[in-house]
């Protein structure tokens, strides 16, 4: 098991790298609703939520790069339509 976001009771995994370290995905989180997110997770550090793509409120995490640093999939805009759009994470630049 990957285990659950803080708070969550579930998740679904989407895509693992070439050498199996780095697992992404969605899962819901402790907010009230319990929002989807898109996690990242590393057997050193666990599942992490990659956040959120301009506040808005869902994510998931579709693929994963062969080394596990670029992460891509489908999050809420956070604009008032809050329509999903393509994301790109980096842990240097976020989505």
């Amino acid at each position: 098991s990957l285990g659950t976001l803080i708070g969550g009771s579930w998740s679904w995994a989407w895509g693992i790298n070439s050498d199996g370290s780095v697992t992404v995905g969605h899962a819901n989180d402790s907010a009230a609703q319990k929002q989807l997110r898109a996690f990242r997770w590393t057997a050193e550090k666990g599942m992490e939520s990659l956040g959120t793509l301009n506040g808005g409120s869902e994510g998931c995490a579709r693929g994963v790069s062969a080394d596990g640093s670029v992460i891509v999939g489908e999050a809420n805009d956070g604009h008032a339509q809050d329509k999903e759009r393509a994301f790109r994470w980096t842990a240097e630049k976020g989505m």
